[in-house]
């Protein structure tokens, strides 16, 4: 059997005993609320009251273990980090808010075929309806028929001519609207 260096066994007691002795005492500090509500922070548990030290809270300063370089060092890593973090979700909110603003002015819209149909909903005094109108980006007005107008007691303001898709033109009259809702 191999007899141990006693300079090995020095070496490894003292290794062990720096390994379990505490890393430096850690700052604390303690809070507790007076009758009246104040709210007192204390570096010195002596400096709290008797009557108040059953509701007593202890904080950890949580780098007071550290030389002040390594302090130092450790909160402007912090206030870095607390500055990012804000910063991230200042991004975060104003691209959820342009989000919600691009959202606001979506339609859906339901395809058949080679047809866009947009729902809207059209008010004329006091009376509205929902319908899904053709989207025809070369109109020039919004055409409802005759039957859907008369529920809306719609008045022509003006009597003319429209031009459809396939160039034929058909006879129509102007009436305004009070609304219409995309």
């Amino acid at each position: 059997m191999n007899k141990a260096n006693p300079m090995m066994l020095a070496l490894l007691f003292l290794l062990v005993c720096s390994l379990l002795r505490p890393s430096g005492s850690r700052a604390e500090f303690y809070r507790y609320f007076t009758d009246d509500g104040q709210v007192h922070f204390v570096d010195d548990l002596t400096n709290v009251p008797e009557k108040y030290l059953d509701q007593v809270k202890t904080y950890q300063e949580t780098y007071d273990h550290m030389s002040d370089d390594e302090r130092t060092l450790m909160l402007q890593r912090d206030r870095d980090r607390d500055q990012k973090r804000t910063i991230e979700e200042n991004k975060l909110l104003e691209q959820q808010s342009q989000e919600l603003e691009e959202i606001r002015y979506e339609t859906d819209v339901i395809i058949q075929g080679n047809q866009v149909l947009v729902p809207v909903t059209i008010g004329h005094k006091n009376r509205s309806s929902d319908a899904l109108f053709l989207l025809d980006t070369g109109a020039t007005h919004l055409v409802i028929f005759k039957e859907f107008a008369t529920q809306f007691d719609l008045k022509a303001v003006k009597k003319g001519v429209s031009k459809v898709a396939g160039g034929g033109l058909v006879p129509s009259e102007l009436a305004i609207l009070d609304y219409v809702q995309v």
